[in-house]
C-alpha cells in the first residue's frame, strides 16, 4: 500500500496573528478596563458577547493592551511584521481596520497639538539614539498612564522589540501611491500601486491598515467598533519554532499511523495466502 504525500517543505508564515476574539477575550477585556483610568480615554473599546471579541482599536489603546499581553507571548503588530502577506488578508475588503503599535513624530513649526506628547517621544528617541531627525516612527512600546503627563496623560515605555527609525518618507505627500512596504516598514512609491498613503502634518499620529490595503495616519486615540487590534506570538515565544514543533508532532502521528496501516495490510495478505494454501 503507498504511503500518504506527507514529506513536503511546508512554508511556515513568519507570523501567525489573530484577533482579540476567543475563550480569553472577556478576561482581557476585563483587564483592559481594570488597568485603564476613568478620566483618560484611549478610543472606544467594547466587548461583543454574542461573538467573544474585542472591538476598538487607536494607537495609544494598541499600547496598552501590548503591555497587558506581554507576560503571554504575544505583542501586537509593528509595520515592519509583514503586513501584506498575512495581516492584510485577514481585513481584505471588508470595513475593518488595524491600527499598528506605532507613533509617527513630525516637525510641526505651529500649533500646540500633541505638543507635550512630542516631546516625550524626542526625549525617549535621544536616550536611545542621540540627536533625531524628524521625521521619524517609534515602533514597539507600551502606553503607560501617567496622571503628570500633557495631552493624553500616558508615557511612552519601550517594549522588547522598541525602535526608532528615521525616513523621510513619513513627510511624503498624501495620496501618494505605493505597492507594499519595505524592510523598515516604510511605503515603496509607485505611480501604479494599488494602495494610498494618506498622511496628515500633525506633530504625532498613529497609522492604521484599512480594508482597501491604505495607510492611513491619524489621531493616536481614534477609535470605533470596526478597529480591529491584532496579536502575533512575540519574539521570545517564536512562533515559527512552535508551528514547526507542531508539523513534527503531527508528522510522527502520520508516520505512525501509516505503519499501523501497512502491518495491517501486510498481515491481510499472509492470512490471505494462508488460507488460500490450506485449501489446497
Amino acid at each position: 500500500m503507498p504511503k500518504k504525500f506527507v514529506k513536503f517543505d511546508y512554508q511556515i508564515p513568519s507570523i501567525v496573528p489573530t484577533f482579540l476574539k476567543g475563550e480569553d477575550a472577556w478576561r482581557l477585556y476585563k483587564a483592559i478596563k481594570k488597568d485603564e483610568k476613568v478620566n483618560i480615554y484611549l478610543g472606544d473599546l467594547e466587548f461583543s458577547s454574542a461573538f467573544q471579541e474585542i472591538k476598538g482599536s487607536s494607537s495609544l489603546r494598541n499600547g496598552q493592551i501590548n503591555r497587558i499581553v506581554a507576560d503571554s507571548g504575544l505583542r501586537t503588530v509593528v509595520p515592519t511584521d509583514d503586513i501584506y502577506g498575512v495581516i492584510f488578508p485577514l481585513i481584505i475588503g471588508t470595513a475593518l481596520n488595524t491600527d499598528f503599535n506605532s507613533l509617527d513624530v513630525r516637525k510641526e513649526e505651529s500649533g500646540d497639538n500633541n505638543l507635550g506628547l512630542s516631546k516625550k517621544l524626542v526625549k525617549l528617541a535621544e536616550e536611545h539614539q542621540g540627536r533625531v531627525k524628524f521625521p521619524f516612527r517609534i515602533q514597539g512600546f507600551y502606553t503607560v498612564f501617567d496622571k503628570r503627563g500633557k495631552d493624553y496623560e500616558v508615557k511612552i515605555i519601550p517594549a522588547n522589540n522598541f525602535e526608532i527609525i528615521h525616513d523621510k518618507r513619513l513627510n511624503i505627500a498624501p495620496g501618494t501611491k505605493f505597492s507594499g512596504l519595505d524592510e523598515k516598514g516604510m511605503i515603496i512609491p509607485d505611480k501604479k500601486g494599488k494602495y494610498t498613503w494618506c498622511s496628515t502634518n500633525e506633530r504625532v499620529t498613529g497609522v492604521y491598515l484599512d480594508g482597501e490595503g491604505d495607510l492611513n495616519c491619524t489621531n493616536i486615540s481614534s477609535s470605533n467598533n470596526s478597529g480591529k487590534v491584532i496579536l502575533i506570538q512575540s519574539e521570545k515565544n517564536g512562533s515559527q519554532r512552535h508551528l514547526r514543533s507542531k508539523l513534527e508532532e503531527l508528522q510522527k502521528i502520520t508516520d505512525k499511523e501509516i505503519k499501523i496501516i501497512d502491518d495491517a495490510h501486510a498481515q491481510a495478505i499472509k492470512t490471505f495466502f494462508r488460507e488460500i494454501e490450506g485449501k489446497k
